[in-house]
């Protein structure tokens, strides 16, 4: 069984916060985990959200102007 749990934050709170690690090591595994083949079941909702946005946005493998980046090169 899998629980899942919601936090809403306003936008006071987000100005307010403060982050001990640099927000980086979030989205440097974030992406090699979104240009992964293999997906854990755990992280599999959130890459089926994900995947297709960063495609329309140009930063699939790699972003924009990148060999098989999505990208008309």
């Amino acid at each position: 069984m899998v629980a899942l749990e919601e936090l809403a934050f306003s936008a006071s709170d987000l100005a307010q916060m403060r982050f001990a690690v640099s927000p980086m090591w979030e989205i440097a595994p974030s992406f090699r985990l979104l240009n992964s083949a293999a997906t854990h079941p755990v992280h599999r909702i959130w890459v089926d959200q994900v995947r297709p946005r960063t495609a329309a946005a140009g930063a699939a493998r790699g972003g924009p102007g990148r060999p098989g980046a999505g990208s008309p090169n």
